[in-house]
């Protein structure tokens, strides 16, 4: 299994490359794939004129995301990259590497600082701190080179872990579309920008001219499409745009399932099969519900069976008090008829 995946395409000019794993610097796993074995087969579609580069992504080695980085963006082919899910860590280094790059509605870019695990002296481990400076501004220079940002501003998104929605991506700069919406077109200074991709303004006539005919500088910035409807949030909307996070979400679930189940077994008691099944699958609840709804059960039943001995020993006697005419007589004769074995018995 590879993170990666080459497939053609109806266009016999276009491959889509398909980004879809953990990215490996080195095969170390059996489902690992380096970056070495990604270059012989990125070399085997040198001859396409077109590479569709689709990205779900979550990251892996930031040095093998470099490295893909650098062999698209040397390919003779026109790279297109689209974000089709989540492009985070060392996968949103690729991600930057098309001419274009393209955020699916829902997709999601992160970014960080690299990291490390290190063992040894303290001089071991100042290196590795040093050396981890340096990945980053590696990172930035990449990031930099899309965005046009500088090196304090994208320093501050790193420090943050941040993450971009999909139209943060194209206001930011990571991006420069969101697929379905249409090109925007604005004049600032000496340069115009499509989307987010600057141009002098010395080239804008030819550019507006490939990219949005009849439109001359300066270009006023076009009337945006209506925002869509919200989606209701289902499991199929889910995996198809954040398959990430749906597989997060059920993981999270079957496992506070399995602490449900467990929590149930320890409270089940006998007699009470049938609030437990009830508890477990037709009306799910916390077992300290259903410790709850099975004190109130065995308390109606201890009430039911002592209501039931009462009844099975017959009408109690009712004795006079010794207030009463007779009284003090009457209870010194059952006091003894039950010192005797008799069957009377005096209530207050």
């Amino acid at each position: 299994m590879r993170f990666w995946a080459f497939q053609p395409t109806a266009n016999a000019d276009e491959v889509d490359l398909l980004v879809y794993g953990y990215i490996a610097d080195s095969v170390i796993w059996s489902d690992d794939v380096g970056a070495k074995e990604f270059r012989e087969a990125l070399l085997e579609h040198k001859a396409a004129k077109r590479v569709n580069v689709r990205i779900n992504s979550g990251g892996g080695d930031a040095f093998a995301g470099i490295a893909i980085h650098a062999m698209l963006q040397a390919h003779p082919a026109e790279v297109i990259c689209y974000v089709e899910g989540l492009a985070g860590s060392a996968a949103s280094l690729i991600a930057m590497a098309g001419s274009r790059t393209v955020m699916a509605r829902g997709a999601m870019i992160m970014i960080h600082n690299p990291s490390a695990i290190a063992m040894g002296e303290a001089s071991d481990l100042r290196q590795t701190a040093d050396v981890l400076d340096k990945l980053r501004d590696s990172l930035v220079a990449i990031y930099q080179a899309k965005t046009g940002k500088t090196a304090d501003e994208l320093q501050t998104l790193l420090d943050a872990a941040t993450w971009l929605t999909a139209a943060e991506a194209v206001a930011e700069g990571f991006a420069d579309e969101v697929a379905g919406q249409p090109a925007q077109v604005t004049a600032k200074g000496d340069a115009v920008f499509f989307n987010s991709v600057s141009f002098p303004l010395a080239a804008a006539p030819q550019l507006a001219e490939a990219e949005s005919p009849a439109v001359e500088p300066p270009i006023p910035e076009p009337a945006r499409d209506p925002e869509p409807e919200p989606q209701a949030l289902t499991r199929e909307l889910l995996a198809q745009q954040a398959p990430v996070l749906l597989a997060a979400l059920l993981d999270e679930g079957a496992k506070g399932e399995r602490a449900r189940q467990q929590a149930i077994d320890e409270v089940a008691l006998a007699g009470h099969e049938t609030l437990v099944a009830r508890a477990r699958y037709e009306q799910p609840i916390s077992a300290e519900a259903l410790a709850l709804q099975i004190m109130r059960a065995e308390k109606a039943n201890r009430a039911t069976y002592l209501e039931q001995s009462r009844a099975d020993a017959g009408e109690t006697a009712v004795l006079p008090s010794p207030l009463q005419p007779g009284g003090a007589d009457e209870e010194t004769r059952t006091v003894k008829a039950m010192a005797a074995g008799g069957t009377q018995r005096r209530t207050r």
